[in-house]
């Protein structure tokens, strides 16, 4: 069962419209949505006797719209989060997994020695060669930094209440903290999803802007379905109670935003002039998420699905919506 009230299309416009992903869904998955809002409690008298599991993906999700939107952005990430944990609370689950984000480290991400190449800024440790280095990790401190922008704060919230929640009330709780994620059914928007949105201009416009860092922002992809894997594995067995975990696409899929744009024109054929604005608040240089802590922890997990496939999935979507 799943509850959400679309307001990705309130926040994001009405392309960020995720309400037609229901029709992809099977009949014999049994799939049933409520229509409510995580922020009040209407939502609890559909569950009298509390629930087996809570995936909590709900959020407000863009950084520039928490910045126009400050009051809603918390409203949705933090006092959300906390109302469903008060839930879990009364009716404990057998886990409540938190999808939170990499942002919540802030500018502390853009302390590490990166050096600029031809097409990418690139840690100075894996320039020369150090195989040791492989992102960042769970250890990198939010404190004495910007954050970024509201969204990072909201979210930073909506973890530690989660973490809180595990120690003070023995609540058993996960976080999960991606880093760029997209799939076949991701409805890109210019506030959020670059990969979908970079894809949906080259394939649409004469002229691509990329927002920041001369294209040279690196980051690393996660599909979807790399990131559910993780969850399916947190529901058949729950990590110790109030753990962290970064996960992303790692080394192997990294690329910068001018890198990606290249890929996409050579696979499409499209040849848009490209331009470049500054780049927008909380914006990385490099991120690449370290997952070896939930590697270790669950050794069966790893990503699956490489760049070309995300790309290619991203691209044959754009497509069909084009000839819809």
């Amino acid at each position: 069962m799943g509850v959400d009230n679309n307001s990705r299309s309130t926040d994001l416009g009405e392309e960020g419209n995720v309400m037609d992903n229901i029709n992809v869904f099977p009949k014999t998955a049994q799939l049933e949505l409520i229509g409510a809002d995580i922020t009040d409690k209407d939502w609890e008298a559909e569950f009298p006797d509390g629930v087996d599991v809570i995936v909590h993906c709900a959020a407000q999700v863009s950084h520039p719209r928490s910045i126009e939107i400050p009051v809603r952005d918390f409203t949705v990430n933090a006092l959300g989060t906390l109302r469903l944990l008060e839930f879990a609370r009364r009716f404990p689950p057998k886990v409540f997994i938190h999808i939170g984000t990499a942002k919540i480290y802030g500018q502390n991400v853009d302390k590490h020695n990166y050096e600029e190449l031809e097409t990418r800024y690139w840690p100075t440790a894996k320039v020369h060669g150090h195989p040791y280095y492989n992102g960042i990790n769970e250890s990198c401190s939010v404190d004495q930094v910007g954050i970024g922008t509201p969204f990072s704060v909201s979210k930073l919230t909506a973890d530690k209440l989660c973490q809180e929640w595990a120690y003070t009330y023995g609540l058993q709780t996960a976080v999960l903290r991606p880093g760029v994620f997209t799939g076949q059914y991701a409805k890109p928007v210019i506030y959020q999803n670059w990969v979908g949105q970079l894809v949906k201009d080259i394939m649409t416009k004469t002229h691509v802007d990329i927002i920041g860092w001369k294209g040279k922002q690196v980051r690393d992809v996660l599909h979807t379905s790399d990131l559910v894997d993780a969850i399916m594995l947190m529901i058949d067995n729950p990590p110790p109670k109030g753990e962290v975990y970064n996960i992303g696409g790692g080394m192997d899929n990294a690329i910068s935003l001018l890198e990606a744009f290249y890929k996409i024109c050579k696979i499409t054929g499209k040849n848009p002039t490209l331009g470049f604005l500054p780049k927008r608040e909380g914006d990385w240089c490099v991120y690449v998420g370290d997952n070896s802590k939930l590697e270790k922890q669950y050794p069966e997990w790893k990503v699956t699905k490489n760049l070309d496939y995300i790309i290619n999935e991203v691209i044959h979507q754009q497509t069909v919506v084009m000839k819809a």
